[in-house]
């Protein structure tokens, strides 16, 4: 069984192995966030890694912020 802190090692390098160019977790380590050049790209990782880590969401800069948007499927 993994320990939290080795789960959130897992998930960095999982995404920066999905394209990420960059991996990070939050200062509480609530959360692991990986920062990608193209939506596309986003996509693409979240979709490889939703089957170990189900929880998996996307988000995009708008203006005043970032914001969760649906998970879109395909």
């Amino acid at each position: 069984h993994l320990s939290e802190s080795d789960k959130a090692l897992a998930i960095k390098n999982a995404l920066r192995e999905n394209g990420a160019v960059a991996a990070l977790m939050t200062g509480s380590g609530a959360a692991v966030f990986g920062v990608f050049r193209t939506e596309g790209e986003a996509l693409a990782a979240a979709a490889a890694l939703r089957p170990r880590w189900p929880e998996v969401y996307t988000a995009q800069p708008v203006r005043g912020g970032a914001e969760v948007q649906p998970v879109r499927r395909r």
